[in-house]
């Protein structure tokens, strides 16, 4: 009896992990599906354990010593009128517009389920109840909203947020080393989103962002920076040319934003005044919290400066507020004719014939429509790149010092260079110092998850790639990948769904050789092999299990 019980109970189990398995595969194929890559990096993440603090007590009331200085503390560099060198927009009077019921829906439609509630401890699915029935708690809440925004009155709940640190990397013992998510309540969230979608489009429309900013727009990724820094490396392969990199570190960039100079910066923008009070009076008078992992919170505190990291709408104003930043950065680049002549053109050439004159029968290539690319970024995360050394140094410069003129601060020992030389050509030191500052060389640098070398080889971002996916694999091995009894194309599913897609990360922007791709095969191949269980010195139907498991991992990919 006892013996039939502990069986009944074991099979009871891994039904249910089955079970569990089986929906989280089918989240992550659904988001692999949609293209959505932050959420589905963000559901991988899902399952992993927190570390538990030792002393909750001491821990909150140090958080909230360090957030409420991070959070009120101005640089005593701003200039609150640095933003007058940037460009000046007309107002644009839709933009003050009432919002509209359909505006609302579409908000409220398009909120993330399973997301942490704020000060409000109201779930974004039991805002979702509204779209329900005839709509009438839609409509009910669609009238708050329309309050809201024509009195400036902003329910106190709606600007309070409760922060949540993560761990980034290096000493676990030092709080700059964390990064601080603001919960924020989703009632809130549903009428910034709709501003946020608003100046999405009109920022769009009348090219106010910099092209060389992919973070957080529409169609655009991580991607289109990683192609932009392989596709330069190999142009000066094939020019035979150096190009000097600069990957520039923000300190704590968007808690250091100094919300007066924002608004300054809206303003010359064109963002209208209803628009701007109703931002306004989302972060005037807001309060902060800490919650630690034992689910306790420190006291309130008030914040008066920076954005909040978890808010739908902090991205957008980041990027306006750099703009801003590198729009005079920019100008003063253009005054020193060595610095413009010394940036990447890129265009598109055309080869011609001469028939005149000495020139007469021979080929010439020519660059047409060529444009200056001089930076790659993504929100805070830039590359500077230039094709000598001094003209690096002095754009760095320029940034240093406009960048403390709007309240911000490069990390002097986060910010690296780095020389991608052509085929063939010997590595030689260089140094790059800006403002008192002096910056480190390095032949690697992680930019957005890829591993960049200054060869242009990918040869370390696939041996990367391929501990990651191994760490993705053993994470759930003893649970699901190892186990004899478990369902083989669930396996297989799950395989495709996190390891492989942690595995091929990035891959479109890599260059690949007949050897890396013997190597990620090899890789491939070793996670079927251990998902079915199959080995050389045993002889039995394993090896066609293994070439159907390797038609079934294709048929997903």
């Amino acid at each position: 009896m006892l013996k039939a019980a502990r069986k009944k109970r074991s099979i009871a189990r891994w039904r249910a992990l089955e079970t569990f398995f089986e929906g989280y595969v089918r989240q992550l194929e659904k988001k692999s599906r949609e293209g959505d890559e932050a959420g589905f990096y963000r559901h991988l993440k899902m399952i992993d354990d927190g570390k538990v603090l030792r002393d909750p007590t001491f821990i909150r009331q140090r958080w909230a010593r360090w957030f409420h200085k991070l959070l009120n503390t101005k640089s005593p560099t701003i200039d609150l009128h640095a933003a007058d060198k940037s460009q000046a927009v007309a107002h644009v009077v839709p933009l003050d517009d009432i919002p509209s019921l359909f505006e609302v829906e579409e908000a409220v439609r398009g909120m993330a389920n399973r997301k942490a509630v704020g000060p409000d401890d109201l779930p974004a699915e039991l805002i979702k109840l509204f779209l329900d029935g005839d709509q009438g708690l839609l409509r009910e809440f669609h009238a708050i909203v329309v309050d809201v925004w024509q009195t400036g009155d902003v329910p106190q709940q709606w600007k309070d947020a409760t922060i949540k640190v993560l761990f980034k990397k290096g000493d676990t013992m030092e709080c700059g080393n964390y990064r601080g998510i603001s919960l924020v309540a989703h009632a809130g969230q549903v009428m910034l989103k709709v501003v946020a979608t608003r100046l999405s489009h009109y920022c769009e429309r009348e090219g106010i962002l910099p092209e060389e900013q992919s973070g957080f727009r529409p169609h655009r990724s991580t991607l289109d920076m990683l192609f932009a820094i392989q596709r330069l490396h190999e142009l000066a392969r094939k020019k035979s040319t150096a190009v000097f990199a600069c990957f520039v570190d923000l300190t704590k960039a968007y808690d250091s934003v100094d919300r007066d100079l924002l608004w300054d910066v809206l303003r010359r923008f064109g963002v209208p005044p209803k628009m701007l009070a109703v931002i306004r009076h989302f972060h005037e008078g807001m309060r902060a919290r800490v919650r630690t992992d034992d689910g306790q919170y420190s006291e309130w505190f008030d914040v008066g400066q920076g954005l909040r990291q978890g808010c739908n709408l902090a991205p957008l104003l980041f990027n306006l507020f750099f703009a801003a930043m590198l729009m005079v950065a920019v100008a003063e680049f253009d005054k020193d004719p060595k610095v413009t002549a010394d940036m990447v053109k890129i265009g598109t050439q055309v080869e011609y014939t001469g028939k005149k004159g000495r020139s007469a029968g021979r080929k010439t290539t020519v660059v047409t429509d060529a444009e200056a690319l001089w930076a790659m970024l993504y929100a805070d995360d830039a590359a500077i790149v230039s094709r000598s050394p001094e003209s690096l140094e002095k754009m760095m410069s320029v940034i240093v010092r406009v960048a403390g003129l709007f309240g911000l601060m490069v990390s002097e020992p986060k910010t690296e260079i780095m020389c991608m030389l052509p085929k063939g050509i010997e590595e030689h030191p260089f140094t790059v110092s800006a403002a008192g500052q002096t910056y480190k060389q390095t032949d690697r640098f992680v930019y957005l998850g890829r591993t960049i070398s200054a060869d242009g080889k990918a040869d370390r971002e696939i041996t990367s790639r391929s501990c990651r996916a191994w760490k993705c694999y053993r994470r759930n091995s003893a649970s699901m990948y190892d186990r004899r009894r478990a369902d083989r194309q669930l396996k297989i599913r799950l395989l495709q769904a996190e390891v492989v897609e942690t595995l091929l990360y990035g891959c479109a922007s890599w260059s690949l050789t007949a050897e890396h791709y013997t190597k990620l095969n090899g890789t491939h191949r070793q996670f079927l092999t251990r998902c079915i269980g199959w080995s050389k010195r045993k002889r039995s139907d394993r090896p066609l299990s293994y070439a159907q498991a390797l038609i079934l991992s294709l048929i997903h990919i």
